[in-house]
């Protein structure tokens, strides 16, 4: 009898290991492209600690699945990054976008509160103090955004600044390194605190160097206020853009985006393709042409 029962327990068939396997075919197909690479991983983990329990059985199977699948995966690694950076990047340029909107509508925000408290609209650059000792070089004059500064809770900092100065001044310079952070377009929060936020000014513009506007003659809906430019700049620094109907229009929005925003004086912000007709562009630039931007 002894001898007939170890031949039965000899003879007992040993549990499969289902998991095990299918590891292993997933593994052999990881190499063919690797989109079973990660089942072939996940399937050989779970044979692996049912291996134990079972006397091993599919250990083998598992370990060579894995292998399998980690060669595959290394192999499709390549062309699955490459896959899914287009789509990484335009989350990014989405949530950039958002983010930038934000900022506009700040700014126009500001701009119309300004407006409300003064009268009149801000002239593109920004001076307080006797006007025959106004910097005569424009690039030395403070920017309309040092204006914004009270109303966009930036108050304490705007009294800091000596607003018959010039932006380089001794006493203003420094200033130009506080981060404000509505000044700086998201795709650039990692860099230096500039800005590309922009007016244009002069040539029929709502903004002009030598007269302010308490009444947009085209409507606030219809005129740009607002601009991401192409190019970073010195906030505290007036440097924006001369307009001319004639003229050419400078580069705007982000160097490889195919749009850019721009926010009215009502507060809204638009979205325009950089394809947009020069002239289009022009009207909604221009202040009292009686053209509305049609984009």
């Amino acid at each position: 009898m002894d001898g007939e029962f170890d031949n039965r327990r000899a003879l007992r068939v040993i549990p499969g290991n289902g998991m095990a396997t299918v590891s292993l075919v997933l593994g052999v197909l990881a190499l063919c492209g690797g989109l079973t690479a990660i089942p072939g991983l996940i399937c050989g983990i779970i044979g692996l600690t049912r291996a134990s329990p079972r006397n091993g059985a599919g250990y083998g199977f598992a370990i060579a699945g894995m292998i399998l699948s980690g060669i595959g995966l290394l192999t499709a690694l390549p062309l699955m990054i490459a896959l899914l950076l287009p789509a990484v990047q335009k989350v990014r340029e989405a949530s950039a976008r958002m983010q930038s909107t934000n900022n506009l509508k700040q700014l126009t925000s500001g701009q119309e509160n300004y407006q409300t408290s003064n009268g009149v609209y801000p002239q593109p650059y920004h001076y307080v103090g006797p006007r025959g000792a106004m910097p005569e070089k424009l690039s030395d004059r403070l920017s309309w955004r040092v204006a914004m500064l009270p109303y966009m809770e930036q108050d304490n900092l705007y009294k800091q600044f000596r607003l018959a100065e010039p932006w380089n001044s001794a006493a203003n310079e420094p200033h130009s390194n506080v981060r404000i952070k509505t000044l700086i377009h998201p795709a650039d929060a990692g860099g230096e605190p500039t800005t590309r936020y922009r007016v244009f000014y002069g040539g029929g513009a709502a903004y002009d160097l030598d007269k302010t506007r308490a009444v947009i003659q085209d409507g606030t809906t219809n005129t740009i206020a607002i601009v991401e430019g192409g190019e970073r700049v010195t906030w505290t620094q007036f440097n924006d853009y001369p307009f001319s109907m004639d003229g050419p229009l400078p580069t705007l929005g982000l160097p490889n985006a195919t749009v850019f925003q721009a926010g009215m004086f009502d507060g809204s912000v638009r979205t325009i393709k950089k394809s947009i007709d020069p002239m289009v562009l022009k009207r909604g630039i221009h202040a009292s042409d009686g053209s509305p931007l049609n984009d």
